[in-house]
């Protein structure tokens, strides 16, 4: 848990590094993208490349055009229905700026979607995407990226994870384990004179 949180406020501190939070309750369901000041700077210069020139700019001026970019850069399904997002809090001045959204169209959990995120592609080399989404099942941990920009998760794959995460691994490892005595008895039963 411990390695989680450093983690998760590690990505802040890079402009090219963001985490996008998802969440559901009694509420409605959120998603959070934490990213820099800086990162919301390059963004508005991206989006509007006139202000280059202009001596102060205020992000809380360009909310707009946030919403929009993230309505076009994250795509979310949720059991083939696709949702949108309504930015309703934005805090882009501190070391951890974040931009909260609701998700329109959907309330429960994500177990059975398709993420795609396309966000600041554009504008740096290299993006990582470090994603958070819950699950009836538990909460889902994974990165995107520029070359890995979709994730899939279904309610089959969540049902059949009893057998797709480390039960597979301690399987193989006792059969190993037998196939090994096996030969080792073998071995010793050869060497005995009878």
């Amino acid at each position: 848990m411990i390695f989680g949180i450093v983690s998760y406020k590690a990505n802040a501190h890079d402009p090219d590094q963001f985490s996008y939070q998802f969440s559901y309750g009694k509420g409605a369901n959120e998603m959070i993208i934490h990213l820099t000041p800086k990162s919301a700077f390059d963004l508005i210069l991206s989006l509007k490349p006139d202000l280059s020139d202009t001596a102060v700019i205020r992000l809380k001026d360009y909310i707009v055009d946030y919403a929009n970019y993230f309505n076009k850069t994250v795509q979310l399904d949720i059991n083939n229905n696709k949702v949108d997002f309504i930015l309703y809090a934005t805090n882009l001045t501190e070391h951890d700026a974040t931009l909260s959204f609701q998700i329109n169209g959907y309330k429960g959990a994500y177990d059975d979607f398709r993420l795609s995120i396309s966000s600041f592609t554009e504008i740096y080399h290299h993006t990582e995407n470090n994603v958070r989404v819950p699950t009836s099942q538990g909460e889902l941990n994974f990165i995107l990226d520029k070359d890995k920009q979709t994730y899939m998760q279904s309610d089959t794959t969540i049902k059949s994870s009893f057998w797709s995460g480390n039960v597979k691994i301690y399987a193989l490892a006792v059969l190993a384990l037998l196939i090994v005595l096996g030969l080792s008895l073998g071995v010793v039963r050869k060497v005995k004179p009878n």
